[in-house]
């Protein structure tokens, strides 16, 4: 990396170079002027001004040059490298994001499940450091991994080739398989703390390979790819298989801040042996009240998706419908959710909408908030609303009402607020097939929950 001049050095570059200016002038003087009685002047510095002029040279000539392979490093919401000829650029980023919850939870639930108690409980619900960049221009790389809880997880884990011919990026890794806006869209960027209950039928990240590219301007994304289940370290030795594609398109985009996105996305699940769903009442405190888990041979997903914004207005819908095709007639199930939500800001700010990957990216405040500014350095405000409603069949249902303030205090700093109430009803016996012993309580009740986090993202 090349180095900088210290202070010392640049007033010393300064002083050299107004001693070549009075030397010039002095010598033009001299040239210009008449000579009396045809006798030479001769100019010559000082002894003692060579010898420091001579120092003052060396140094400099001393101190490494910049060429193309010395790196840049700089804050832009984030700490980045660049190359001077920039074929490389790098980011160090991570989150963290620390949750507080106080929650009530009906009696017969608590009964059924002995884990869920009514009380208060913090987490850190996400602590995660990573590396990413691109490299020679045309090839991407990112290993991300989540310190919370008690081990260390994988998430974003990939190399990619950008700019392919007739194709546009090949993506092998670790990664989120392309299904559903909410689920791309990062946690960092979610209007609310926890995604719908409908969100379980979206696969998150597998292992596998992976084709997408943009067109038509930006205005229509496709990926399509082939994965492997895996556990949260990336690795699998199941022989089941996920084969996944997403295709959105802009047909209204005025400007960023008025456009209308749509989407479809499906997957069909080559299913090894237990196939099954589990999700938590929109609350990562309490255990996952919402769950089955059969005997099947395949599940075929297909899902929805729209959002509108126009100004500082939004709003978002999914629908997904699941067909699991069980290894007895009695293993067969049907699951279906979606979820309605909408967004106002208080401020002159709106959601911000990434057309390269069909998804929801940081909004950044028009004015960041500032302790020593008059009513405008306050960052973005934002209101939000959703319903959501999930069905996993035989008597298992979810409906939940979440209510979020948000406040943007610049680019990487957040705090959400959200009030949730769930009802969640479940009957006997979907304990797992393949231990019938293990039979669950059934129970009909409501939670309710006011949440916080407070987050930062670099």
């Amino acid at each position: 990396m090349a180095q900088e001049l210290t202070p010392r050095e640049g007033e010393m570059m300064k002083i050299i170079e107004d001693l070549r200016q009075r030397v010039e002038k002095l010598e033009k003087a001299q040239q210009d002027s008449e000579i009396e009685e045809e006798k030479e002047i001769i100019i010559e510095p000082s002894e003692e001004l060579n010898e420091r002029v001579e120092v003052l040279e060396s140094k400099i000539e001393s101190l490494p040059r910049a060429n193309d392979n010395d790196m840049r490093l700089y804050w832009e919401e984030g700490i980045r490298f660049d190359s001077k000829d920039g074929k490389v650029k790098l980011k160090l980023f991570g989150r963290i994001q620390n949750d507080w919850g106080w929650w009530s939870v009906d009696d017969n639930i608590t009964a059924a499940e002995p884990s869920v108690n009514s009380g208060t409980g913090t987490e850190f619900r996400r602590a995660r450091l990573g590396i990413g960049g691109t490299i020679y221009d045309r090839y991407e790389f990112k290993a991300q991994f989540d310190f919370a809880g008690q081990d260390v997880d994988f998430k974003d884990v990939y190399v990619a080739f950008n700019k392919v011919p007739h194709v546009g990026q090949i993506k092998i890794g670790h990664f989120k398989e392309p299904m559903g806006l909410d689920t791309l869209t990062s946690s960092n960027d979610g209007t609310f703390m926890e995604r719908a209950l409908m969100n379980v039928q979206f696969s998150g990240r597998n292992t596998g390979i992976q084709l997408a590219n943009a067109q038509f301007d930006d205005r229509m994304t496709w990926a399509i790819g082939w994965f492997r289940p895996v556990d949260d370290s990336g690795s699998s030795e199941s022989d089941g298989w996920n084969l996944t594609g997403r295709l959105t398109g802009l047909p209204y985009a005025a400007d960023d801040a008025h456009f209308l996105h749509l989407g479809i996305s499906s997957r069909y699940s080559d299913v090894d042996e237990i196939f099954g769903y589990s999700e938590r009442p929109e609350n990562h405190f309490l255990d996952r009240l919402l769950s089955f888990s059969v005997d099947a041979d395949s599940a075929f997903t297909i899902g929805a998706e729209a959002a509108l914004v126009y100004d500082r207005y939004s709003l978002q819908s999914e629908y997904a419908y699941t067909d699991v095709d069980g290894t007895t007639s009695t293993d067969d199930r049907d699951v279906w959710g979606y979820y309605l939500q909408a967004s106002a800001f208080l401020t002159h700010d709106h959601r911000v909408y990434k057309k390269s990957g069909g998804k929801f990216v940081k909004v950044n405040p028009k004015n960041n908030f500032n302790w020593f500014r008059d009513g405008s350095g306050w960052g973005a405000w934002e209101i939000a609303a959703r319903w959501s409603d999930t069905d996993l069949d035989l008597g298992v249902e979810g409906q939940a009402l979440t209510l979020g303030l948000n406040w943007y205090l610049n680019p990487n700093m957040k705090i959400l607020m959200n009030y949730v109430h769930t009802s969640i009803e479940r009957p006997e016996d979907l304990g797992d097939p393949l231990d019938p012993a293990d039979d669950i309580l059934a129970f009909d009740g409501d939670i309710d929950a006011f949440l916080t986090r407070f987050q930062v993202t670099w």
